[in-house]
């Protein structure tokens, strides 16, 4: 992953883009904060970002995901009993 990179106007273009309805991630910050606060929270994110990709290191915070399954289709119950 050495050879990513990252960029600044990238970063900040994604904070700006951010939907302000939508609910907070698993670190509780608000897309409302995150979007209002881009120009000043850009520029720590893309250094952060590029040395991970370039050390090959991510946090152990980063590591962890609040993960939910959406069943479409089926049975609900069934299918959790079959991944048990």
């Amino acid at each position: 992953m050495r050879h990513l990179h990252v960029g600044r106007e990238g970063v900040l273009k994604l904070l700006r883009e951010l939907k302000t309805n939508k609910a907070t991630g698993p670190g509780g910050v608000s897309t409302r904060l995150l979007k209002e606060s881009a120009e000043s929270i850009a520029d720590t994110l893309f250094r952060i970002f590029n040395t991970s990709l370039q050390t090959g290191e991510v946090s152990k915070d980063r590591k962890e995901a609040l993960v939910t399954p959406i069943y479409k289709k089926g049975d609900r119950y069934h299918r959790q009993i079959m991944t048990q």
